[in-house]
């Protein structure tokens, strides 16, 4: 069981937020070592996000999608993935999404107060 919202930051959104940037840099005409080299993660682990049960169990709404699109674009021209990951982060924090997650996932743990901090 899965204990502090941290942890499913770490094994289920983090993929899951790259999943979203592989699959927008898919879109745009990257193939999977342009994306890993962006990502700075092996061919392989793009491979996985891709297909891994654990990124594709977090889904995102409208707004986080636009943030991903839009923050695609930037690590294009800057190569900084992990601000672009930090700041959206950030957002899924702020909004609690990470907490409906981890409520989502530990129901015993519906009244966990580490979210309300």
């Amino acid at each position: 069981m899965l204990q502090t919202p941290q942890e499913i930051e770490v094994w289920y959104v983090l993929p899951a937020l790259r999943r979203e940037f592989a699959l927008e840099f898919q879109k745009q005409g990257l193939n999977q070592t342009q994306i890993a080299g962006i990502l700075q993660i092996t061919k392989p682990a793009i491979s996985q996000y891709l297909h891994n049960k654990r990124a594709s169990e977090v889904k995102f709404d409208g707004k986080v999608q636009v943030m991903i699109q839009e923050a695609s674009k930037d690590i294009l021209k800057t190569k900084n993935w992990m601000g672009a990951i930090q700041k959206i982060l950030r957002h899924l924090e702020k909004e609690k999404i990470i907490c409906d997650i981890h409520r989502g996932r530990c129901k015993e743990l519906a009244d966990c107060e580490v979210c309300y901090i």
